[in-house]
């Protein structure tokens, strides 16, 4: 007997999957994970149904889930799919027009977030276009276009513009009655005012959006107008009520799970402490109190991140993530120093970045009992808590068999004052300087890179998180957006040709390769004894080419010494530790594989030459594919690849 279902119960279930629609939405601003939950019902049961217009409110509400759980390759696809969605619906009227609108903001706050800002601004204009159009019933959403604009230029640093935008945003909203797009734009123009130096006008608005978003019941805006007001009260000398607000911010973030917001509380609590630490020290006064708090308040940042990296699926926002997490070791560089603890400042650095790049090469391990990779980071971790970080350098260079290998480990890092160590030797270069030169010696070389590459961003570290870094998520606004209409030119690579005449090119970039000889390796040179060099750099460094660095004499520095670059001594330890412990799998070699670049000219003879000393066979040109390198890496115990780099 065939079962059909009646008018009456198929009206029931419409009503019943806008039902799980409309709790979503509202849920999204406090519970997106809940709001997920509902949004999988509705569009299984929508299945069903087929209702075209609800399929497309869904699928944008889902960019928005996507947008806040920092996964953004989904957002964007989402939020795309919904675009394409409305303007299929276009006699559904301005229901169809307004979620086209909401789909090109809810694009234009991803792009934000991914540091896209000029993409993030032609988003909102877009749909700003079609608001206008619809009068009273665009209202609202306009309000927050010209807000997520105004957002994109304040990261910009076009902070009067940003303002002038937030006001319109504002003067809407209160003709609308939208409250929490009011107060969002009263934070933000508080944001603005304290980049611009503005503190007591930053206070005036940030006070003001405080208290609507207490009144409104939103937790996250008050946390982040505190923070802002947190660091203007510092700027105007009012520290114990800077400090308030910095605890209460702790406190709101703590009770609402959110790790990210708890992170950048406890880490602008160590930046506020540091900075009276530095203060105290620079007046010859006793600053140990302010430095053990500073300390404290950095390693509860840390701990926060340390479980959202965790959690990151392996993917590029985790990729994206470990410049905010590993900010939080680099500060904490600062107090060990001043409290002349510098072996224990070098020993965390490593630590942090062992742990972004184990997160980012490793999968999960399976069982944490015999997880080597986390009780060497536990080991680190307890013997700087007792003190005793002098001895946990002992033993790393026993794993590492500094000994047994004659050689000599230099670890580069920028200090406060962006003035670059070398171990606990000084130097007086500063970054720029270094950075101008390894730049100017890679364009020589003919290596173009892209200019958002992470090792030439700026460091963050030891300015007060920027108030505005986290704009509150618009109750209606996914977020998503088309690479096809606006190609961000500042983050698109720009590889050329390499160089064809190595004679000429060596008498290009000699000048500079004797300087960066001069300025990292010369302070350091007595303290070099042996015959291998094991290079820790940080940031601009990993693109000098050491092995090419000339001495006064004119001698190469892959002359005198076999020279290895690692990333951590962390790593390397723990590499040697699973070799010893493994055994010897097979090698892999790949040249110059096929790609949308320039042919790298000797990579083919170089992977050639070398698997001919193992008797292997090197993988190269379109034998070199992506899916065949990476099935055999898994086996694989020598990998070398001569290859185009690219982040």
């Amino acid at each position: 007997m065939m079962h059909t279902s009646s008018p009456g119960s198929e009206e029931s279930k419409k009503n019943q999957t806008w039902q799980l629609y409309i709790k979503a939405e509202r849920l999204m601003k406090g519970n997106a994970e809940e709001a997920k939950i509902y949004l999988d019902q509705a569009r299984e049961m929508n299945t069903e149904l087929g209702d075209p217009l609800l399929n497309a409110l869904i699928v944008e509400s889902l960019a928005s889930y996507y947008e806040q759980s920092d996964k953004y390759e989904n957002a964007l696809k989402m939020a795309n799919d919904a675009i394409v969605m409305f303007k299929q619906l276009s006699n559904s009227g301005p229901i169809a027009q307004l979620g086209n609108a909401n789909g090109l903001i809810s694009l234009g706050n991803t792009y934000t977030k991914l540091g896209k800002y000029k993409v993030a601004i032609v988003k909102p204009e877009k749909a700003v276009e079609i608001l206008l159009k619809l009068g009273k019933t665009g209202k609202v959403h306009l309000g927050i276009a010209f807000g997520n604009m105004g957002y994109a230029y304040n990261l910009l640093k076009e902070y009067n513009k940003a303002i002038e935008l937030f006001e319109e945003a504002f003067k809407i909203s209160q003709m609308t009655g939208y409250k929490l797009e009011e107060a969002r734009s009263l934070h933000n123009i508080g944001a603005a005012y304290y980049q611009m130096g503005k503190f007591q006008k930053s206070v005036e608005y940030c006070v003001k959006s405080a208290r609507i978003f207490t009144e409104i019941g939103s937790k996250k805006g008050v946390s982040l107008s505190y923070g802002v007001l947190a660091s203007s009260y510092d700027q105007l000398g009012h520290l114990n009520i800077s400090e308030r607000y910095h605890n209460i911010c702790i406190e709101i973030n703590h009770d609402m799970k959110q790790l990210s917001d708890l992170a950048i509380a406890y880490g602008n609590k160590g930046l506020f402490y540091y900075k009276i630490s530095l203060a105290k020290f620079l007046n010859f006064s006793d600053a140990n109190e302010s430095l053990e708090k500073c300390i404290e308040a950095f390693k509860l940042a840390i701990q926060a991140t340390d479980e959202i990296l965790a959690s990151l699926a392996l993917d590029s926002n985790k990729t994206a993530f470990s410049d905010k997490f590993y900010r939080w070791y680099d500060c904490l560089t600062g107090p060990f120093n001043l409290l002349g603890r510098s072996t224990a400042a070098l020993l965390f650095l490593n630590l942090g970045r062992a742990k972004i790049l184990r997160h980012l090469v490793y999968r999960q391990v399976k069982d944490k009992e015999q997880d080597e990779g986390q009780s060497s980071f536990e080991s680190s971790w307890l013997t700087i808590e007792n003190r005793e970080e002098k001895k946990r350098i002992c033993v790393l260079s026993k794993d590492i068999q500094l000994l047994e290998t004659n050689a000599t480990v230099l670890f580069y890092n920028f200090n406060d004052a962006e003035i670059l160590t070398i171990w606990e030797s000084k130097s007086s270069t500063s970054r720029q300087e270094l950075e101008d030169n390894i730049k100017k010696l890679l364009e020589k070389a003919s290596v173009g890179l892209p200019r958002s590459y992470s090792f030439f961003k700026p460091s963050t570290a030891f300015h007060f998180e920027n108030p505005n870094a986290q704009q509150l998520s618009s109750e209606n606004a996914a977020e998503a957006t088309n690479d096809n209409d606006v190609e961000d030119k500042d983050s698109r690579n720009n590889y050329r040709s390499p160089a064809k005449k190595s004679d000429t090119l060596c008498d290009l970039t000699k000048d500079t390769r004797s300087f960066l000889h001069r300025v990292l390796i010369d302070p350091v040179k007595s303290l070099i004894k042996e015959t291998k060099l094991i290079i820790v750099p940080q940031s601009c460094i990993f693109f000098a080419p050491f092995s090419a660095f000339i001495d006064e004499s004119g001698c190469l520095l892959s002359e005198k010494y076999q020279i290895q670059v690692i990333s951590s001594i962390h790593a390397l330890a723990l590499s040697i530790l699973a070799s010893r412990s493994k055994k010897i799998g097979g090698s892999l070699f790949v040249g110059n594989p096929e790609v949308q670049l320039p042919s790298l000219l000797f990579a083919e003879e170089e992977v050639e030459y070398i698997s001919s000393l193992l008797n292997a066979k090197p993988l190269t040109g379109r034998m070199a594919t992506k899916s065949k390198v990476i099935d055999l890496m898994s086996n694989a115990s020598i990998i070398h690849i001569a290859a185009h780099g690219q982040e």
